[in-house]
């Protein structure tokens, strides 16, 4: 009896949570026009905010009114935008401290506008969002928000945006090291050895190679055809992030806290799957193979229906009302009859 009351309170929780997934993407399909200008404006603003989180320098980028009205500007402007400003404030941040060094940034920001461009993967506002969930304390759940919910070619705007993060990085604890005094020649190889220095950073390059496979494998398990091959990719993305980031930590190419690296990663599986569940909750149990033909091929199709919430009771008409009341009085006068 005990565990009949239980799958009855399971079944009605996930019919509440079914009904509220469907009041939430109503509301979204009626208001959409507004609400994703809000949103981007929202996360331009904690873009904006983790540039200066991370860099610390001051000027531009610790200025709240400024970065409140360039929030305001891409209620307006396309995704793209948001990159690009979170670029101009860095480059305004590092003129105050080097100029050289800010030189410098321009042309590694150009180059990273032009991977961008030539993999035509779209979707330049990760670059601004991994670097932000890096600050966030959940840089893991990036890979999976792509293969899940984004192209092939996200893969692009993903490594791109990690590289960001660590470039970022290196400026706020570099920039101050070059001063105008030392001789150009000096100058020059001071900066050549500061930059080779970060470009040959193990670590970062296993985190993007790590970051790109796990997108890689999500997005190709998600793509199959099997039950449940959403939350297969979840968990086999996430698997090779673990073993990779632990090998890394191994070699000591990255230094992690091992219980800070976990409680990210299980934050970051659980919110996956909460959004699968939200966005792509398919009902197995009820798909069906269907097959048809045309003029020149053979279609075999496995379909698999969205899970949508029980469809309510219809209320009876006052029509129906009126019958069930009269064929009840008939049936008193009957017995009173008999």
């Amino acid at each position: 009896m005990l565990r009949g009351d239980e799958a009855w309170d399971e079944r009605w929780r996930m019919t509440e949570f079914l009904l509220f997934r469907e009041r939430v993407q109503d509301f979204y399909q009626k208001q959409d026009y507004w609400l994703l200008p809000l949103f981007r404006a929202f996360f331009a603003a904690l873009s904006f905010f983790s540039v200066n989180a991370v860099f610390g320098h001051g000027g531009a980028s610790g200025n709240p009114l400024l970065l409140l009205l360039l929030s305001g500007l891409c209620f307006f402007l396309p995704w793209g935008a948001v990159p690009l400003f979170a670029g101009a404030l860095i480059l305004a941040d590092l003129y105050r401290v080097s100029l050289f060094f800010m030189l410098a940034a321009a042309f590694v920001f150009l180059m990273i506008l032009l991977f961008q461009t030539a993999f035509r993967g779209g979707h330049a506002e990760l670059i601004a969002l991994v670097p932000l969930l890096f600050v966030l304390k959940i840089p893991y759940l990036a890979p999976a928000l792509c293969g899940l919910f984004f192209g092939l070619m996200s893969f692009a705007p993903l490594a791109l945006g990690t590289f960001s993060y660590y470039f970022l990085r290196f400026l706020a604890a570099n920039a101050g090291k070059v001063t105008l005094e030392s001789e150009p020649e000096k100058l020059v190889n001071q900066m050549a050895e500061i930059f080779l220095g970060f470009f040959e950073d193990r670590g970062m390059l296993l985190m993007i190679f790590s970051m790109v496979i796990a997108m890689l494998l999500i997005y190709t398990i998600r793509n199959m055809s099997f039950r449940n091959s959403w939350y297969t990719a979840v968990g086999a993305g996430f698997s090779a992030l673990l073993l990779f980031v632990f090998a890394g930590s191994r070699k000591g190419l990255i230094s992690i806290s091992a219980p800070g690296f976990l409680l990210s990663l299980l934050f970051s599986v659980a919110l996956s799957c909460f959004l699968t569940l939200f966005f792509h909750d398919a009902d197995f149990r009820a798909a069906e193979r269907l097959s048809f033909e045309d003029d020149e091929y053979f279609y075999y199709v496995k379909a698999v229906p969205k899970r949508r919430p029980p469809a309510p009771f219809p209320s009876p008409s006052k029509e129906e009302e009126r019958e069930d009341e009269d064929e009840e009085e008939e049936e008193k006068g009957a017995e009173i009859v008999g």
